[in-house]
C-alpha cells in the first residue's frame, strides 16, 4: 500500500504505459488499457533534455525505447507492444474500492470531471456525511 499513493499521484493525466511506470503493479486492479500506445516511457535516471525515453517502432511488434541525452545517459530498452499500451486510473473502480475499504454506504457515484462523490459516511442511523474525492489530473495544477 505504501507505494499505491505515490504511483497514483505520478501518473500524468491519470494515466501511463506500463514499461517504466514504477509501482504499476500496486494500482492495476483500478487501471484499464486505452488502446493508445506511448510515444515515450520513464527513464532510470531521469534529467537530460533527451529525457524520458522516446519509443521507437521498429515494425512486427518490436519497440525500443531510445535515450535522447547526449551524451546518452541510460542503455535502450527492448519493448512489446503490451509495454506501452497506456493504461488509464478508471475512477468509478478506484471510488469503489475506497467506499468499501472505508466501509462507506451507497454506492460511489461520479460527480463532477475532477471532483468524485465516493460514497456517505453514517457513523448514526440518519446522519450522513458525504465523502469526496478531488484529483489532480495534471501534474502542475495548482494546489488548493
Amino acid at each position: 500500500m505504501s507505494a499505491f499513493w505515490p504511483t497514483f499521484e505520478d501518473l500524468p493525466g491519470l494515466a501511463a504505459p506500463m514499461a517504466g511506470t514504477i509501482g504499476f503493479e500496486q494500482i492495476r486492479k483500478i487501471l484499464r488499457q486505452t488502446g493508445e500506445l506511448a510515444t515515450s516511457v520513464n527513464c532510470p535516471s531521469p534529467g537530460g533534455d533527451g529525457c524520458p525515453r522516446r519509443v521507437v517502432d521498429h515494425g512486427s511488434g518490436r519497440f525500443v525505447a531510445v535515450c535522447g541525452d547526449s551524451p546518452r545517459n541510460c542503455d535502450d530498452l527492448t519493448l512489446t507492444r503490451a509495454d506501452i499500451i497506456i493504461h488509464r486510473i478508471d475512477v468509478k473502480e478506484l471510488c469503489r474500492q475506497i467506499a468499501t475499504a472505508l466501509g462507506l454506504s451507497a454506492p460511489a457515484t461520479l460527480g463532477a470531471a475532477d471532483i468524485l462523490h465516493v460514497g456517505d459516511f453514517e457513523p448514526i442511523k440518519g446522519k450522513r456525511f458525504p465523502v469526496t474525492l478531488v484529483l489532480q489530473t495534471e501534474r502542475n495544477a495548482p494546489s488548493l
